[in-house]
């Protein structure tokens, strides 16, 4: 049982980000800002950054992938799993799994939809703790 799943980076944030960075190039008064220009470089490829969510039976891998390379791979296996909370908001679904060693993971936008109900099935095959949150849409 070999599932993959992917999701891109928001874009708005980073645009955003972007223009404020080269507003800040124009208003210095230094020939050579290296700071600001690394800045900049770095939102750039951030608005191409993916990530690839890889289930299999016995372990979950996450790639960062910039430009269809990757940058960061992290592995999990499901004894490694201590929580796993599905968080329904009114932007979209998500997961957050703790680990007992190691950064927790926050696994949202990926693209098929089921990935949550994949995670649930997962959670429940390997007996590890689910816990549901949802939250009310925005109010009007």
């Amino acid at each position: 049982m070999k599932k993959q799943y992917t999701a891109n980076e928001s874009k708005t944030f980073w645009l955003i980000l972007l223009l404020i960075a080269i507003s800040n190039l124009f208003f210095l008064n230094e020939r050579i800002a290296i700071i600001p220009i690394l800045f900049v470089i770095i939102v750039v490829a951030a608005l191409f950054l993916r990530y690839e969510l890889i289930m299999e039976d016995e372990k979950l891998t996450l790639h960062m992938k910039l430009l269809n390379k990757t940058i960061i791979t992290r592995k999990t296996e499901p004894s490694n799993i201590k929580e796993m909370f599905v968080i329904t908001l009114p932007t979209g679904p998500g997961v957050l799994l703790k680990l007992n060693k190691g950064l927790r993971w926050r696994l949202s936008k990926f693209k098929p939809e089921s990935f949550i109900e994949d995670f649930e099935s997962y959670a429940s095959k390997y007996e590890i703790k689910l816990i549901e949150i949802k939250r009310n849409k925005k109010p009007k």
